[in-house]
């Protein structure tokens, strides 16, 4: 049987408090509050908390009723949805550089490249990081290192922690910080004796893992602390040395009465005693729970990772879910000396300026069960997608208020904040399915009020009907948005006055950009996909615009890879963009079939585009190990180095090299030529 996976949110008009009830509930802290401003931030009349975990639980419990299923709480048990780090598509300031590289190697932009962020000073995790010196990639599960000096690099370590997946990682000083997310244990096959079928059950929970490495020895990295958290990691970000550290836990310990055998009685029946399990349950089975483990010492310290006092309470519904917010300084405490907020909401989405941080949640719905009770058509066309603001101008992260957007967002890209206001591009009914309505994307303004939301003060729509947004970048008061289905609309728009915003130009071509970057004094890069004229994607295409007129933007120059698929197309953290060359490399895969000889040809390596006097210049491909293409068939010959390894996930200037890394070690470059000197291998 279908279920309907639910994750509700609704506007959340309300504000944090600090204060605590009294709670159990066990948190570390070593480092005082004091530097907070005032007892609560922005719009403390409408602040709700709970007056004790009593009022939480009752919270809880009554959301839970509203959700539940005969097959338990939508969302629970390993089909649920699972947050997973932002896309691809880029907005913010005109910023390439992210924060938290570690002193030692010169002056990060200017002696070597960092990760490429939305926005300036706010870094972001990714699976390599430098420091100028060194370079740390968390590549084939393990965390690798190698040291540079001028064009010698040497690989000087390898570390695996155990059998968590890292996924990406933040830098600081001497400070790495590992993020990880895994499950308590492996999902079960539960057996229906009645129908002798088999089904698979939740028999596990998400459990996140952050590890706190010292490494001022790189070549031999020490766990200084292990955080254990119920749930999944989010995102994060980091603006000097702070770290806010976003996750998402779902309630644990519940063991769902599923429906014995077919039929409307045993879906009742199991129904009621869900509803039950839910009433009888406590305070502890809502809260993520955490242990912190002190790995020089020994020390463990355990417990629920929230107060109730520190629990925000949206007046509807936003989900079952507990989103925390932690806060420290990698550098100078770091998981020892964390601060946590949380708000019973869902959470997949994180966007952060220097000063707000945003989770945006969007409702997962089964489209199939809808359209069968004849509901998918108004679900379509009243989506929203709900945002909630942080303050993370002190040492804990404060929440301010919640709004709303109507339709679907891409990722993280589609949010940048601008004196304040917030900036939304959305589409509604991206996909046409359910609804009689065509599609169309919007951009809207959302700034607080004194009432704790998020209130809409201007909107602009009408872009891309029967398309969906594909790229999204905001750069000052502009903000360029790409639409596609067969043809690629490149929206111009003018956001000087957030209450009336207005689109000032169209530029229509074939093809989509799925990334956009600013190249210079008016242009914009664009890296996506070229295509035919009815949308059939060709291969990867770099594609220069002249924006300096918003009202005529217009492409002056393109180039196409055949067949190609470019990383930055769907992860921007993969772009490198070195302003002194003026150089652009992403890395890229081809796959390839040829009908006449039933043959397969795989070319992987890094693209490199120079932007010269307005215009591209092919600086070709740059590979790790591999001589060129590959071709797999019948008599072909078998390529000398696995192609796989050969890949490339991130590119990297250091002084005067530009490095190639991948899984199986690393190209070195020279810089202006882009001649290969040498390749590294991890082994």
């Amino acid at each position: 049987m279908r279920r309907i996976t639910l994750l509700l949110t609704a506007l959340a008009m309300v504000v944090a408090a600090c204060a605590t009830d009294g709670s159990t509930a066990t948190t570390t802290t070593t480092e005082p509050p004091a530097a907070e401003p005032g007892p609560v931030g922005l719009f403390a009349s409408s602040l709700q908390v709970a007056d004790s975990c009593d009022d939480l639980l009752e919270f809880y419990v009554d959301q839970a009723l509203e959700i539940v299923t005969p097959w338990g709480l939508p969302g629970d048990g390993w089909w649920g949805p699972f947050p997973v780090e932002e896309g691809a598509m880029a907005d913010g300031d005109d910023a390439t550089d992210g924060a938290g590289a570690a002193p030692g190697g010169g002056e990060a932009g200017v002696d070597y490249s960092t990760t490429n962020v939305q926005e300036t000073g706010v870094d972001e995790p990714d699976i390599v990081k430098t420091d100028g010196t060194h370079v740390f990639a968390l590549l084939d599960g393990a965390l690798r290192v190698a040291e540079v000096d001028g064009a010698e690099v040497a690989v000087v370590g390898e570390d695996r922690f155990g059998d968590v997946f890292y996924s990406s990682m933040l830098l600081q000083g001497d400070r790495l910080l590992l993020l990880g997310s895994g499950w308590s244990e492996s999902p079960g096959i539960a057996v229906d004796e009645a129908s002798d079928s088999i089904y698979p059950y939740p028999g596990g929970s998400a459990i996140s893992t952050i590890l706190e490495l010292d490494v001022s020895d790189p070549a031999d990295p020490e766990v200084l602390r292990t955080l254990r958290i119920d749930g999944s990691v989010v995102s994060a970000r980091m603006v000097d040395d702070r770290v806010r550290l976003v996750t998402r836990s779902r309630p644990v310990g519940f063991e769902w009465q599923y429906p014995e055998g077919s039929g409307l009685r045993a879906e009742r029946e199991a129904l009621e005693a869900n509803r039950e399990i839910i009433r009888s349950s406590t305070i502890d089975q809502w809260l993520p729970y955490f242990v912190l483990t002190d790995e020089t010492t020994g020390d463990e310290t355990e417990g629920s990772l929230l107060d109730c006092g520190e629990v925000y309470l949206p007046p509807e519904a936003s989900g079952v879910s507990t989103l925390s917010v932690l806060s420290f300084p990698l550098a100078g405490g770091g998981l020892g000396s964390r601060f946590p907020v949380g708000l019973v909401a869902e959470g997949e989405t994180v966007y952060a300026s220097g000063t707000h941080l945003y989770v945006a949640t969007q409702r997962w719905m089964d489209w199939a069960v809808l359209a069968e009770a004849g509901d998918a058509e108004d679900a379509a066309d009243e989506f929203t997608t709900r945002i909630h603001r942080f303050s993370i101008t002190g040492a804990r992260a404060r929440y301010q208020a919640s709004g709303e957007v109507p339709g679907f967002l891409i990722g993280q890209w589609a949010m940048s904040e601008y004196d304040g206001d917030l900036r939304v591009a959305s589409t509604t009914n991206p996909w046409g399915w359910w609804s009689s309505d065509e599609s169309e994307s919007q951009l809207t303004v959302l700034r607080p009020d004194d009432e704790g939301r998020l209130a809409t003060i201007g909107e602009v729509g009408g872009m891309g009907r029967t398309e969906t947004i594909r790229a999204v970048r905001f750069i000052g008061p502009v903000g360029y948005i790409v639409t596609f289905r067969q043809t690629d609309p490149l929206y111009v728009i003018d956001v000087t006055d957030p209450t009336a915003p207005t689109i000032e130009g169209e530029l229509k071509i074939t093809g989509y950009s799925a990334y956009l970057h600013p190249v210079g004094d008016g242009l914009l890069l664009g890296v996506g996909q070229d295509a035919t004229e009815e949308g059939r994607v060709l291969g990867t295409q770099f594609s220069l615009f002249d924006v300096s007129d918003p009202t005529d933007p217009q492409r002056v120059d393109q180039i196409t890879i055949e067949d190609a698929w470019a990383e930055a197309e769907w992860d921007h953290k993969a772009f490198l963009w070195w302003e002194p060359e003026s150089l652009a490399v992403s890395p890229f895969q081809v796959w390839r079939w040829d009908e006449d000889d039933e043959s397969e040809t795989f070319d992987t390596g890094a693209i490199a585009v120079r932007v010269s006097d307005g215009r591209l210049v092919d600086e070709g491909v740059l590979r790790n190990g591999l001589d060129g293409p590959v071709e797999f068939g019948e008599g072909k010959p078998q390529p000398s180095v696995d192609p796989y390894r050969s890949q490339v996930r991130r590119t990297i200037v250091i002084g005067d090299v530009l490095l190639t890394v991948g899984e199986g070690g690393i190209g070195v470059h020279d810089l202006e030529s882009l001649e290969t000197l040498e390749y590294v291998s991890w082994r």
